[in-house]
């Protein structure tokens, strides 16, 4: 073969990875397999979220090889979540496809690499080392991720120089299991071509049983069926390739913030506004108004000092006459709380690392607030789920905080210097939200008010003005002390709204936040 004749076969290979993978390396790929391999020649970042058992991770390996043996001088660097499935899934597949390849590729394949010269060469890398990913500069650069929803955020920041070049790609493929990171950012962002395959996309499903054995059949799609059911996250992710609405730990699934900001508000009731202070210059400083049950206003400012936040909430104060202004007095936030204090605003600071109201169930006030949140904005559990305002940001920051569990058992909500090290951007908006919402949450987590401290039984028994001026070092107590045993008297959930009420008077009234004074029919 002359050089002119050995030139002309690898531009084929460059313009038709199809056409290799099957005619050079024998492999034979199903229509997806085909669009994924000419979505990575085409485009410069390739996004694949997949059903079990369709075959991503074999072509993932075929993707690997065409690229490495039709781009002379040309690197593929792979990563997985864990070293195993590096080692074990797609380079188990590229050192089959390369043995068994219809046409002797050269070079030989040791565990994780696959070396043509110093500068021409495949390798996995572990996702433990986010520093290993950089450095790496070729023309024809290629970086496949596999079971891209487990790798964490680092390791594609420092990736992302590996894209600079005109002739660099990227693969990000997998399960869509966590509605967070790089690869559930990549199906909303228009940088990725996005590609969907579904179990009901199988050839076994579509052409006949039995079509390509080794794809998913539609006896598993019906077994799956039964046991995890359909709709269920394990159905979305493994089943159908979709993002589940909500991981296991999600404070907030996708579709109940969807649904609230599709939702239109009562409009009726009192203002409040809750408001979260710019710490950092990448922060918002935001300002969040409730009205009754819902947030009706969302508005968000960046790098702005305090002075120019608390002329910003003055100014909103005499549109909207809020009743209480919620401000996060943590950190700046102590200098607009003071601002809009001394203008004569009600304001009210705010503590969210301080005890909760229930320490048995939650970590601290911010645990608190945030299940008060969620339980207003669950279908199941609230009588009339509150509305949000339409904003990209408050959705994805809602949809990205997560819960766990103390040693204690308490509720713990992902701060955000958590969020931050994850490479997430700081809740600003969802913490401006909570804040507002905070007083008429379902378990009346009460802020903005003188608070009333708990009242041993003993405080209560003292039924005299002399008694209590004994207790205050005047005079004598006289004994002994009859202690009036308190009366119970029934909850009463809101006749108009259904929330459980928990504050009443002497009257047999109760108070409900959104409609007022209640009685019972």
């Amino acid at each position: 073969m002359t050089n002119k004749e050995a030139q002309a076969v690898l531009q084929r290979a460059q313009r038709d990875p199809v056409w290799w993978v099957r005619h050079i390396l024998g492999a034979d790929p199903w229509a997806k397999q085909v669009t994924i391999l000419e979505s990575v020649r085409d485009h410069q970042r390739t996004a694949v979220r997949s059903g079990h058992g369709l075959g991503k991770t074999a072509v993932a390996a075929m993707t690997a090889l065409w690229w490495l043996f039709s781009h002379p001088d040309s690197i593929v660097i792979t990563t997985a979540p864990t070293w195993p499935q590096v080692e074990n899934l797609l380079w188990r597949e590229i050192r089959q496809l390369h043995t068994n390849a219809r046409v002797p590729l050269g070079g030989k394949p040791l565990k994780t690499s696959l070396e043509l010269s110093d500068k021409w060469y495949a390798l996995g890398l572990s996702t433990n080392e986010p520093e290993r990913f950089q450095g790496f500069h070729a023309e024809h650069l290629l970086l496949i991720v596999d079971e891209a929803s487990g790798v964490d955020q680092g390791i594609f920041n420092a990736s992302e120089g590996f894209l600079t070049g005109p002739h660099a790609r990227a693969l990000l493929i997998g399960n869509p299991t966590q509605v967070r990171g790089e690869f559930y950012e990549a199906f909303k962002s228009p940088l990725y071509a996005k590609i969907q395959i579904s179990g009901f996309d199988s050839p076994n499903v579509t052409e006949g049983p039995n079509t390509r054995p080794y794809l998913t059949s539609p006896e598993w799609i019906d077994d799956k069926r039964i046991k995890w059911g359909e709709g269920t996250p394990l159905w979305q992710s493994r089943v159908v390739g979709e993002f589940p609405d909500q991981g296991e730990d999600m404070v907030f699934p996708l579709s109940w913030i969807e649904h609230a900001q599709h939702r239109s508000p009562v409009r009726e009731g009192a203002i409040h506004f809750g408001v979260d202070v710019a710490r950092f210059g990448t922060d918002a400083s935001v300002l969040a108004v409730r009205q009754g049950p819902d947030i009706v206003h969302l508005e968000q400012h960046h790098q702005w000092d305090t002075t120019a936040v608390a002329g910003w909430i003055a100014q909103a104060a005499k549109q909207w006459h809020p009743q209480s202004i919620r401000v996060d007095a943590d950190g700046l936030g102590a200098g607009v709380y003071d601002l809009l204090k001394a203008q004569g605003l009600p304001v009210v600071e705010i503590h969210s690392g301080t005890a909760a109201k229930d320490p048995e169930q939650f970590l601290n006030r911010r645990a608190e607030w945030y299940w008060g949140l969620r339980e207003r904005l669950d279908p199941q559990l609230a009588a009339q789920p509150m509305a949000l305002p339409t904003d990209e940001d408050l959705l994805a920051q809602l949809t990205s905080l997560h819960y766990k569990f103390t040693a204690r058992g308490q509720v713990q909500i992902e701060s955000k210097d958590d969020l931050r090290k994850q490479g997430l951007p700081s809740p600003d908006c969802a913490d401006a939200v909570c804040y507002a919402m905070a007083e008429t949450q379902g378990r009346s987590v009460v802020i903005g008010a003188a608070s009333t401290t708990q009242v041993p039984q003993w405080v209560q028994g003292l039924q005299s003005a002399a008694q209590m001026a004994v207790v205050a070092g005047h005079g004598q107590l006289p004994m002994p002390v009859t202690v009036k045993p308190q009366k119970k008297v029934a909850a009463l959930d809101c006749p108009q709204c259904g929330m459980a009420l928990t504050r009443h008077n002497s009257r047999g009234q109760w108070w409900c936040p959104d409609h007022g004074w209640q009685e019972r029919s």
